[in-house]
């Protein structure tokens, strides 16, 4: 797909790539420059054609699909605090969790799900390019953006606009935590990123997935910290293999988390290979662990990609989740992303 040369008086670098990712190597971004190829969308498109008009969905008859990813980094400084080399360690990590070869701790100790495990989601991702954007100051890094949440995406609030939502994955990122207002405008817990669903996909404008710099593969660093704007706390974001962002294109793809759409303990996620939870797990659980829903003792997946354990414990989707997957964003004439793949 073509795009118009423009040049924004923000604008630092726009990056369109359709290379392999080990052919990415580190850009610095320069003021005004534009870099792009114009046969990335029909590269994909031609790449990932199937035929998705069978009766019964079966995994195993489906060809891979790649789904473009453009990422937008948004800061505040002299230079940007993400680097392209960051993006393409991101982009390796998302195509290893999304078919089967993320490593985790509890993988080898955990042999109770793995009649469920998924060993290849066929879904594949391709970097279709990455915009650097110099914003005013202490907006990103700051709460401005999180008392609007589309401000990130509108270029008259300081932020980017999407590109090509229809049939690309817009990934905004930002300098900081992200302040968490799902269910409550006055809570001020934060997070690593936040994530549209398959039936936001008609609003383009609001459609893609916010991303703090901080849940990106963290080569580098052992451990992050972060300084809660309203305590004045300072906390400790363990090493980050790059898992935040698989877990929310998971639910850009449809997927909750496994106490379902409200967070609430024993909730249903309406996947059938999915145990029920109390709670969103933490940190670093240890095999066996249990909890009680309805009086009965579950086994708890705090392996799987759509919980909130450390990223060196979450390796895995089921085969149910890989289901709903498919089924509701590119399966069927219902399917609520077929046109990222048509």
């Amino acid at each position: 797909m073509k795009l118009k040369k423009t040049i924004l008086a923000f604008s630092l670098l726009l990056i369109i790539s359709c290379q392999k990712e080990d052919e990415l190597s580190p850009l610095t971004p320069q003021e005004g420059t534009l870099i792009q190829n114009t046969n990335c969308t029909e590269k994909v498109n031609k790449q990932t054609s199937t035929d998705l008009a069978d009766a019964t969905f079966d995994i195993n008859k489906q060809k891979p699909i790649t789904l473009p990813v453009y990422f937008h980094i948004l800061y505040s400084g002299k230079t940007p605090t993400v680097t392209a080399k960051d993006i393409e360690l991101q982009m390796t990590e998302l195509n290893k969790c999304f078919s089967g070869k993320a490593t985790g701790a509890a993988k080898l100790a955990n042999v109770r799900f793995e009649n469920v495990r998924s060993k290849d989601t066929k879904i594949r991702f391709i970097l279709e390019g990455i915009r650097f954007k110099k914003t005013n100051s202490n907006v990103w890094s700051g709460l401005k953006i999180f008392k609007k949440y589309s401000d990130a995406k509108n270029e008259s609030e300081g932020g980017s606009r999407p590109y090509s939502p229809e049939k690309t994955i817009n990934v905004w990122v930002l300098e900081g935590m992200i302040l968490d207002k799902t269910y409550n405008p006055n809570d001020k817990a934060f997070t690593l990123g936040k994530s549209s669903s398959p039936f936001d996909a008609e609003n383009l404008d609001y459609d893609g997935i916010l991303l703090s710099n901080l849940g990106l593969p963290n080569a580098q660093e052992k451990t992050r910290t972060f300084i809660n704007p309203f305590t004045n706390e300072k906390k400790t974001i363990s090493a980050r293999l790059g898992r935040a962002l698989p877990h929310e294109v998971g639910h850009y793809l449809g997927l909750d988390h496994l106490l379902g759409p409200l967070d609430i303990p024993c909730g249903d996620d309406d996947i059938e290979d999915t145990p029920p939870a109390q709670k969103l797990h933490s940190g670093k659980p240890l095999l066996p662990f249990t909890e009680k829903c309805d009086g009965k003792a579950n086994f708890q997946m705090f392996m799987n990609m759509m919980d909130y354990t450390d990223d060196e414990i979450r390796y895995m989707f089921t085969k149910g989740q890989v289901n709903e997957m498919w089924k509701l964003c590119f399966y069927g004439t219902d399917a609520k992303r077929k046109k990222m793949i048509e």
